[in-house]
């Protein structure tokens, strides 16, 4: 029996991403105080995406047909302050077993004005792709930074993935990117 990776990737995205739109219509009620309504103002912007491709490590290892998914929400505050929440993953993802992960929390978002262009910073927080000499995972992170960028709303584009680490992506998919006014 063959399993598509892609399509139960694919569900989990489409979850993934209903589950955030509603946080993020939910996210104004959540930051009333007893003082006054001291509400979000409504500059919120969301992103979510998800896509397949290869993935290169430091020591030129590479893994093809790896899967790449993301989602972050970036709302800014009555003070001019931003709250950020996202994640990200790029792995095999087997049903129902997961192979290799490495996965990771969103600091910032920026989107174009025109909603074209994207570029993600996160963090990684799990690293199992890479393998040392020993053929071992490699499960210690220290601060490695990464950076997603793409297109917005353009199917089949491609997405890049670079970590401080060395770690090289190139995935094609699909972002889908909106801002509330």
């Amino acid at each position: 029996m063959k399993i598509n990776k892609t399509k139960t990737f694919s569900n989990e995205l489409t979850i993934s991403c209903m589950v955030l739109i509603i946080l993020t219509m939910l996210s104004p009620l959540l930051f009333f105080n007893n003082m006054g309504l001291l509400a979000f103002s409504a500059n919120t912007k969301i992103a979510g995406g998800y896509g397949v491709g290869t993935i290169t490590c430091p020591n030129k290892l590479t893994f093809n047909d790896e899967q790449i998914q993301f989602q972050v929400n970036k709302s800014k505050g009555t003070m001019k302050s931003s709250l950020i929440s996202g994640f990200w993953k790029v792995g095999t993802l087997n049903v129902p077993h997961t192979t290799h992960v490495n996965l990771g929390s969103i600091s910032d978002l920026h989107l174009s004005s025109t909603l074209h262009n994207i570029s993600i910073n996160g963090i990684e927080l799990q690293n199992n792709i890479c393998k040392n000499g020993n053929n071992k995972a490699n499960t210690s992170v220290n601060l490695n930074y990464i950076n997603i960028t793409g297109q917005c709303n353009t199917p089949d584009k491609s997405m890049l993935f670079t970590s401080l680490d060395g770690k090289e992506g190139t995935f094609k998919g699909t972002i889908v990117c909106n801002a509330l006014r």
